[in-house]
């Protein structure tokens, strides 16, 4: 699709950026590295922030086995990104035996069985961790986050921000 003409383009469409490739692709001075970050994760959503939780503030929320939790409120109300990371395959660190015991959160696939260990593994978030929260969870293969560095944030008339810059 041709979009044109334009003052200035702004690229804040994530971490694939493809305004960033075009900055790329159009300035040979132009260099950037992505690295991917260790760990999955996934967004559930949620009509109401957690009880338990103030909800105008954004939390951090450390869960059982060495997974997080980010809350933040929005227009529409309450994102929470869930991450984690894989467990070691054979001979590497060794999980903890509360944590082996669990089930790894990359295996779940029954929305019933994922709302009750996201209650368990995040109790602050227990009363809005309902079967719908299980079922957007299941239903999505899970993201890598990653972190982008470049030289430069703009080029002509285009401008890079947000996850698409670093």
């Amino acid at each position: 699709r041709t979009v044109g003409p334009v003052g200035i383009i702004a690229g804040c469409d994530g971490v694939n950026s493809v305004v960033r490739e075009a900055i790329s692709d159009a300035c040979s001075g132009f260099s950037c590295t992505k690295k991917p970050l260790p760990g999955n994760l996934k967004v559930i959503r949620f009509e109401t922030m957690p009880k338990a939780l103030e909800p105008s503030a954004v939390h951090a929320i450390p869960g059982k086995g060495g997974s997080s939790a980010f809350i933040e409120p929005t227009a529409r109300g309450v994102c929470a990104l869930i991450n984690w990371r894989d467990r070691p395959a054979g001979g590497g660190e060794k999980a903890p035996d509360a944590a082996a015991a669990a089930p790894d959160l990359g295996d779940l696939q029954d929305a019933a069985e994922a709302q009750e260990v996201l209650a368990k593994t995040f109790p602050l978030l227990e009363d809005v961790l309902d079967l719908d929260a299980g079922r957007q969870f299941v239903e999505q293969s899970p993201s890598r986050a990653a972190t982008v560095r470049c030289n430069t944030y703009h080029f002509s008339r285009a401008v890079l921000v947000g996850d698409a810059a670093h």
